[in-house]
């Protein structure tokens, strides 16, 4: 009576090893399973910070809206060519009094230095003697007619 026992036990016993072998090697994928998703899951979470949310999509289309309405007051190319052309004519004008205002004030400088001459100091007493003595050491050379 003990044995039919024993054999059905040892059967039983291989039945479970043969089981756990599946098991371990169902939980072997299972890990591997589980540990891509974990990576998956980190990727999602990174990604998710720079995703916006509806209230952030929301904001931005109220933004693009009030600069829609914005645009109607920029200006065309029409009004710059004409802000331009006023700059120009402006700058021409400036350019023309500026010279004539730089010829005046020569003008009246020389007319100052005409009229009132600026007096004439006498050279120093050293300055003199050396040109005394270098007109006697050399004599002025004299101009030759061309033959």
């Amino acid at each position: 009576m003990l044995e039919p026992r024993v054999a059905r036990l040892e059967a039983d016993v291989a039945h479970i090893q043969r089981d756990v072998t599946d098991i371990k090697m169902s939980l072997g994928k299972v890990v591997t399973d589980v540990s891509d998703i974990k990576v998956t899951l980190a990727e999602m979470k990174a990604k998710q910070d720079t995703l916006s949310t509806k209230e952030q999509l929301s904001e931005i289309a109220s933004k693009q809206v009030s600069f829609a309405e914005k645009l109607d007051c920029f200006v065309t190319k029409e009004q710059l060519q004409q802000v331009r052309t006023d700059l120009e004519r402006q700058m021409h004008s400036q350019t023309k009094w500026l010279i004539a205002s730089v010829f005046a004030i020569v003008a009246g400088v020389a007319a100052v230095n005409r009229f009132i001459p600026m007096p004439v100091s006498e050279p120093a007493k050293s300055q003199v003697q050396v040109s005394e003595s270098s007109a006697d050491s050399e004599p002025a050379p004299v101009p030759r007619a061309k033959e």
